[in-house]
């Protein structure tokens, strides 16, 4: 028979050995569930295929609810205020495989929050995804945000495929020389967006100069401006001088105008812009792109 002393060193040597097989049960089960946890988190990330190798930049993501597919946006850069080329993926949220067979219907969207709370949407400029056009397994779009995201306003795109929406937020952000001018007719007090397509090679010489212009119908409703005469004169502002050679941007087709500017040196360039509407009035006046390389 144990002694009390004896009794009471075997209850405390039990009660330690329960707590340690509970403590190692649970250690155990920890470790299996994190095992679980990440070999799932590194086959979804395995398996998951995209469809291009190139240096796009992803811009967001989000799963079209319904339609078993996670979109995905890119672009050539990080967003700006102004024309931003983009480009829509699908991957299927099962298998975690390209799909190939879909077609994309986007809409941007702002958001602000005005004083007193209350909560007003505009869209702005953009050109619709063309499957036709798709390469690499990226269907190209293009928008003008007309405005950079703040503490009061933020952007998002809507993307439908199948009657199903995804809806991936985004940010904007103001470049370091604007590529946007929003010009109001003198003429008839139409409101027009005039977006300068970037163009990451500029150099001394000519090189194209491509606009994209639409008009304002509402805050919804952007069209193509085709019925504009366009003409450039650039302007070196510090150094006193101009440039020969220079082409008017004519129009291409759905709002897009191209032309050449000759930069006859590197530096700080003004290129004066003058926009007339079909019958020869002048809307715009005074209006310049700052250019620098």
């Amino acid at each position: 028979m144990l002694s009390a002393t004896e009794a009471k060193q075997f209850a405390l040597s039990s009660q330690y050995s329960i707590l340690n097989t509970k403590i190692m049960k649970n250690f155990f089960k920890y470790i299996a569930i994190s095992a679980v946890a990440f070999t799932l988190a590194s086959c979804s990330k395995d398996n998951e295929t995209l469809p291009f190798n190139s240096n796009k930049i992803k811009i967001g993501e989000a799963y079209a609810i319904g339609a078993a597919t996670k979109i995905q946006l890119w672009a050539d850069a990080g967003l700006e205020t102004g024309y931003n080329k983009l480009y829509l993926s699908a991957i299927d949220s099962v298998s975690g495989q390209a799909k190939t067979d879909v077609n994309f219907n986007i809409l941007p969207m702002m958001t602000m929050t005005m004083s007193g709370g209350m909560k007003m949407q505009h869209s702005c400029p953009f050109e619709q995804a063309n499957a036709s056009a798709k390469k690499d397994g990226l269907t190209p779009a293009a928008a003008v945000f007309s405005m950079p995201t703040t503490d009061s306003g933020f952007w998002e795109m809507e993307v439908t495929i199948n009657n199903k929406k995804a809806v991936i937020p985004f940010s904007v952000k103001e470049p370091k020389q604007s590529r946007l001018l929003m010009v109001k007719s003198t003429a008839d007090n139409s409101n027009y967006l005039v977006a300068l397509i970037p163009n990451a090679t500029y150099k001394i010489g000519v090189n194209d100069f491509e606009l994209f212009v639409t008009k304002k119908i509402n805050g919804m409703t952007y069209t193509p401006a085709d019925d504009l005469k366009l003409s450039i004169e650039p302007e070196m502002p510090d150094m006193g001088h101009g440039s020969p050679n220079n082409v008017n941007p004519a129009l291409t087709s759905n709002g897009h105008y191209k032309g050449k500017v000759n930069f006859t040196m590197s530096g700080y360039w003004k290129v004066n812009l003058q926009i007339k509407n079909a019958s020869g009035v002048a809307i715009a006046e005074d209006t310049a792109f700052n250019i620098t390389f």
